[in-house]
């Protein structure tokens, strides 16, 4: 119960200082990212369920990848369809990339990330907080309509400590650039 109260004020606060907080001004880097492969598990998840599922995802592909001796060319992953975040409820591929395909196993597959234009913003600090950076992002990408349909992107760059101070995030987001665009 008292992880149940400690996530509900950590969400309390996050929605707070999203609805009452002026945005600061972020910094927008645009990215070409070619096709990929990459090992991954591919699942519906639930909004609610998506630490734990996440946890356990990445645990897994972890293992894996050390069993197959597959080299990793990029930093942890994950997609998330626009299902996940209109009804709650939707596609969630977490990958790991690597340089040749990799071979599938019971739960995790090999698959090709798409190639992508992206809007990319990092976020600093814990994940119960990105909401605040997906929201700012949002704005930037709309206020300049260049936003595109395809799954929003999430670049783990450090996550394994447990100072959630210090985790660092890219967010992602689909567009059409173009070299008028101003970060």
């Amino acid at each position: 119960m008292e992880d149940a109260l400690q996530q509900t004020h950590q969400t309390v606060t996050s929605l707070r200082a999203l609805l009452e907080s002026p945005h600061d001004a972020i910094t927008v880097e645009y990215r070409s990212t070619d096709a990929t492969w990459a090992l991954a598990i591919v699942e519906p998840v639930a909004m609610d369920d998506v630490e734990c599922w996440w946890s356990d995802a990445f645990e897994q592909l972890h293992t894996l990848l050390a069993s197959t001796g597959a080299a990793r060319s990029g930093p942890d992953g994950a997609l998330y369809s626009s299902g996940f975040f209109e009804d709650e409820v939707g596609e969630v591929v977490a990958f790991i990339p690597v340089t040749v395909e990799p071979e599938s196993s019971l739960r995790a597959q090999a698959l090709q990330i798409p190639a992508a234009e992206l809007a990319i913003t990092l976020h600093r600090g814990a994940f119960s907080e990105l909401d605040q950076t997906y929201g700012a992002l949002g704005t930037f990408v709309a206020e300049r309509e260049i936003g595109v349909q395809g799954p929003i992107r999430e670049h783990y760059l450090v996550t394994d400590t447990d100072d959630e101070s210090l985790h660092r995030t890219e967010v992602c987001w689909p567009v059409f650039h173009t070299k008028g665009d101003e970060t």
